[in-house]
């Protein structure tokens, strides 16, 4: 994230500038993130502009830097489809084949 405060003789942002970055740009905080359907992170609960603070990015702000990198992101995604793949396969199973299962498990 870069500043595009012209006059700002700094290299990087102040923490009240990251924050309101972070939530202008669509990122949930810590509290609005309750659910995740399809892929998708439910931000229906994003505090109002200016009313964050920095415990909501912390789960962001705290990440180390290797989080980001390429090899990471790949590694995640590839997490992400398994779990993806091992979730449909969940919901594919009625209830009882779940336990039918379960019991072949234990014999």
């Amino acid at each position: 994230l870069r500043s595009n405060n012209a006059s700002n003789s700094s290299s990087g942002l102040s923490e009240g500038d990251l924050l309101t970055e972070l939530r202008n740009r669509g990122f949930a905080t810590r509290g609005a993130i309750v659910r995740v359907r399809d892929g998708e992170i439910d931000t229906s609960k994003l505090p109002a502009k200016g009313t964050v603070e920095e415990k909501d990015f912390q789960y962001l702000l705290g990440m180390p830097i290797q989080s980001f990198t390429e090899e990471k992101v790949v590694s995640l995604r590839a997490n992400m489809e398994s779990s993806q793949q091992k979730l449909q396969e969940v919901q594919r199973q009625s209830e009882e084949d779940m336990w039918l299962a379960d019991i072949e498990t234990v014999r």
